[in-house]
Formats: C-alpha cells, structure tokens, sequence
C-alpha cells in the first residue's frame, strides 16, 4: 500500500514533499536517476504540455518543463520551468540539486513566465534496497507572487503527481 504524500509549508517561498517510494521486486537504488524525474513529468500528460531531458553527463542534466495554461482563464501566464539538476551520492542518501537557469529556452514565448526555483534538494533517503524516503524541499525566488487560493492548488496537484508516480513504480 503507498504511503501518504505529504506538504508542508515551510514558510513564504519555502515547501516541503515527502512520500515514501517501495518495490519489493526491485533495486530502487539502481533507477533512481535523472530519468525517473523525467518519468514523474511523463506520467502526467493532463499537467505538462512538454518535458525536455538534455542529460550533460551521469551527474548533470537540463530539464524544461512547460505546464499546460491551466489558469488561463483566471489571467494568469503559463508557466515553465528550467533547471539545471545535479545529481549526487552521500552515504545511503540519492541527492538531486535543482535550480532555475537564468537564459530562455527557444520554446518559451512571451506569453510565459518562468517559476523561480532558487534552490531545490531532493533527497532520497535508502531505508533498505526497495524502500527510500524522498523529501523535496524547494525555495522558490521571492520575486514569485503566490496568492494564498493558488497554496492550495499547488499541494493538490504535486500530491496528484506524486501519488502517480508512486502508484507507477510499485506497479513495475
């Protein structure tokens, strides 16, 4: 049974996702990758309009993703994201950097707004090798302005995300 997908407001520009991952026929630490961000987009075409992966190397990678014009008809530009993420080994911890780059994309318009991602750590804690606890803390730029209604919105969909995602890996 998947566990709960937790959220957390930390405080203004401050989330917090927790979820626990677990496949008993599978070695999670091999998969977890780059590419298993990339299948978290893919699971959710509903949400995405288009996910690039431009893997630099095992460590390094770009990733754009453009979110459908979901608010469209509240006023509010579609949104995307451009990060560079770096992935990196401590101990028994799988830990992914994030962070917004600062040129565009040739796919942006100017009918988009980037979301300011300032940092972004998530770490994906080993509790045994079909089990990992993964926590997504992320800082968006303080330039972002969140109304309190769009909070809501926001925790429902990553929820709506995550709960896919660990729905697909323990199908695997």
């Amino acid at each position: 049974m998947n566990s709960p997908v937790i959220f957390q407001k930390i405080e203004n520009h401050h989330y917090l996702f927790q979820v626990s991952l677990h496949n008993p026929k599978i070695l999670l630490e091999k998969i977890i990758s780059v590419d298993l961000i990339k299948v978290i987009y893919d699971l959710n075409p509903d949400l995405y309009e288009k996910v690039t992966l431009e893997k630099i190397d095992d460590e390094n990678s770009t990733i754009l993703t453009v979110i459908k014009p979901l608010f469209k008809d509240l006023g509010l530009p579609q949104r995307y994201t451009f990060i560079d993420v770096v992935r990196s080994t401590e101990e028994d911890n799988i830990i992914f950097k994030i962070k917004s780059k600062q040129d565009n994309p040739p796919e942006v318009t100017s009918f988009m707004e980037q979301v300011p991602i300032k940092i972004g750590i998530i770490t994906c804690q080993k509790i045994d090798v079909h089990t990992f606890n993964v926590t997504f803390d992320i800082y968006l730029e303080s330039s972002l302005l969140i109304p309190t209604f769009m909070e809501k919105i926001i925790e429902t969909i990553w929820k709506k995300i995550l709960k896919r995602f660990q729905s697909f890996l323990s199908q695997l």
